[in-house]
């Protein structure tokens, strides 16, 4: 408690002053000083301090007696946190710093003044309490921002993540956390902030107590750690790299969040989209990528795009313009990196998007050894989070989205993963077509300077119809999963596909031109065919075997015997040739049709290929594509497996055909 105020010892004092300098006899003065009744009030310190301050008064005041009544319990401060006397002169007087928050106040013992920062402690000769300078140029905390925390508005719930810090013609925003650390905060003289090794530890006291002093005064702004929806107190709020809340992109994602802050013009974007809009495979993409923000709305499962055809047939292009509505695209831009990323990178920055989609290009960047992240990659992002994982303070908060990935490559995902795992492609709709008819409007995907206006546009109108969505997403998914054939998986698949059917009815709504509906379903229809083959493992299998079998002509004895004619180009059967090729023979063409394979290659082949001939067989036998067969190899009797259907032209069989004449379309429910 601070001890009352003595009005006749502060008068007193007052007069003793005024007498020594108007020159009053000295000896009377130190009689009436010595009388003085003292409580050790600010006030009287106050006093003390500038008559000490006085010219051969210091050490008369060391000699007077001292109040028999307790001072106020301020903390004695060290030699080294006082300052320099030299530098007390006439204490820290009334005059303020320009730019300190309005309603500013300064704690008790404490001065923030024009000419530094002061603090009231006990002088170490006299123990009477005076003004000790103990920064030379005033510092404050100016303005802070707090994490918006989903579902509160209780301010005192609020984390405080930002500062800003403020001297006299500057300022620098940055952690609180380096504000409150000595040897963090001198860092900051890098950045012209007037506090260095001899005095930051000064420093982080008088900003800690200055700070809880003033924390109503101070502004406090919103800030938020992602991009993407969120619930607040307020309502379902999409945030973008430009608002409605400042963004805290910490740890790396600064050159991320500065990709998404769009660029160009919403026009000029339009434009190039009318030159692609003929393009059904582009505009697939585009679909899903605003489709991504509208998971939650949907009540949807995240999934995974897979663009996968041989190089150079745009589809890293298409990539970029999938990317376009969101932010930059470009092999050098943040937000559309390579599959080199290590999975926690991968989900960190699903985390960060949470909404936006993820665009990653070319899996072939991903080194062998590690190939095998990609399954756990595309696994957790069905699930929309990651791995758990430890750390020296515990298990971390797991990274949690709720979007779309946008993958290409040369190969499926499933190829690249190198084993069969059915669970793994029901979370992906693969897409296997060329997506550009010409090189002109590929290149021009990849050098667009218009982007980032369309992403917000569509969150914008799914906002306005979120009461709808839901449902309207729930009767296109059951309309789909019927065109598929009706079983589980279908209806998986059809999630997916009403998914991007709600991208386009969003890209329509903007105005975004697009190929004709019946063009976008059958292309739609073919993917989802796709999705329930690979899913397929047997099926999968089969058709693995297939390519290989077909890259193996110079293997299979009879392909060119007579009973399946081979041409030349000009159209002579090319001669029998029953030279055995160096690796020996992988099987032969069977006259009834279909190819016999050796089943100790087929088996090994399969092997490295990811699958298993024990579980394939049963299943072909139950389908009756394949029987044990003795047969003819080179002239000599051999035991074969007989698979039959399998062909040269690398087809689907009838009952996954993918051509198929599609089913009449019942109407768009979006």
């Amino acid at each position: 408690m601070n001890a009352a105020p003595n009005a006749g010892a502060v008068e007193e004092l007052k007069a003793i002053l005024d007498g020594i300098n108007a020159g009053t006899d000295k000896n009377e003065l130190i009689g009436r000083l010595y009388r003085v009744e003292l409580r050790g009030g600010v006030e009287e310190a106050a006093l003390l301090s500038m008559i000490a301050s006085v010219r051969g008064w210091r050490a008369i005041l060391a000699g007077r007696p001292k109040p028999e009544r307790s001072r106020p319990a301020l903390h004695v401060v060290s030699n080294d946190d006082e300052g320099d006397d030299s530098h007390n002169g006439d204490g820290p007087g009334i005059d303020r710093p320009d730019g300190l928050p309005e309603g500013w106040s300064d704690p008790e013992g404490w001065r923030c003044a024009a000419s530094g920062i002061w603090r009231l402690a006990k002088d170490p000769i006299s123990l009477d309490l005076t003004w000790k300078k103990v920064l030379d140029t005033p510092i404050w905390i100016g303005s802070t921002w707090h994490e918006v925390k989903e579902h509160t508005s209780d301010l005192l719930a609020r984390k405080t993540v930002l500062s800003q810090l403020c001297w006299p013609g500057g300022s620098e925003t940055v952690g609180r956390e380096v504000l409150m650390v000595a040897n963090r905060l001198q860092e900051l003289s890098g950045a012209g902030a007037p506090v260095s090794s001899a005095n930051a530890k000064r420093a982080v006291e008088w900003l800690e107590v200055s700070e809880k002093h003033n924390a109503r005064c101070v502004p406090s702004r919103p800030l938020i750690r992602r991009v993407g929806w969120i619930e607040t107190s307020e309502g379902l709020v999409f945030q973008t790299a430009t608002g409605p809340y400042q963004l805290y992109a910490d740890k790396g994602f600064v050159g991320l969040a500065d990709a998404l802050r769009p660029a160009g013009t919403w026009d000029r974007w339009l434009a190039m989209a009318r030159k692609v809009a003929h393009l059904p495979v582009p505009a697939l993409a585009l679909a899903a990528s605003v489709a991504s923000c509208m998971i939650d709305i949907l009540d949807a499962d995240p999934f995974v795009l897979d663009m996968h055809i041989e190089t150079s047939k745009g589809k890293t292009s298409a990539l970029y313009w999938a990317a376009s509505a969101w932010g930059r695209p470009g092999h050098k831009s943040a937000y559309t990196p390579g599959w080199s990323d290590t999975q926690t990178s991968t989900e960190r920055t699903a985390a960060f998007l949470y909404s936006l989609p993820m665009c990653m290009d070319d899996t072939m960047r991903m080194p062998e050894a590690r190939r095998g992240e990609i399954s756990d990659t595309v696994y957790s992002w069905g699930d929309g989070k990651g791995k758990g994982r430890g750390g020296i303070t515990g298990k971390q908060e797991s990274a949690r989205w709720s979007s779309i990935l946008i993958s290409t490559g040369e190969a499926s995902l499933s190829t690249m993963c190198g084993t069969a795992a059915g669970g793994m492609n029901m979370r992906i709709l693969p897409v296997n077509e060329v997506p550009f008819d010409s090189h002109e409007n590929a290149v021009a995907m990849k050098k667009l300077r218009d982007y980032g206006h369309l992403g917000p546009r569509v969150a914008a109108w799914a906002l306005a119809n979120r009461d709808t969505l839901a449902e309207r997403h729930g009767q296109a998914q059951a309309a789909w999963a019927r065109d598929l054939g009706g079983s589980a998986a279908a209806n998986r698949v059809g999630g997916y596909l009403a998914t991007v059917q709600a991208g386009i009815k969003a890209l329509a709504a903007q105005g975004v031109p697009l190929p004709e509906w019946s063009v976008m379903r059958d292309l739609m229809l073919r993917v989802g065919r796709a999705a329930l083959v690979s899913a397929d493992i047997q099926e999968q299998a089969f058709q693995a075997v297939q390519a290989w079998v077909a890259s193996q002509p110079h293997r299979v004895y009879g392909k060119n015997d007579g009973a399946v004619p081979v041409y030349d180009n000009n159209g002579r059967i090319i001669p029998r040739n029953e030279t055995p090729p160096a690796n020996g023979w992988i099987g032969r063409v069977m006259p009834d049709g279909g190819v016999a394979l050796v089943v100790s290659t087929l088996k090994e082949q399969m092997a490295k290929m990811g699958f298993s001939l024990a579980d394939a067989l049963p299943k072909w036998r139950e389908k009756g594509r394949a029987e044990e067969k003795l047969a003819k190899l080179g002239g000599v009797s051999a035991r074969l497996l007989w698979l039959h259907g399998l062909d040269w032209s690398q087809r689907l069989d009838a009952d996954c055909e993918t051509n198929a004449t599609p089913p009449e379309d019942d109407g768009d429910p979006f």
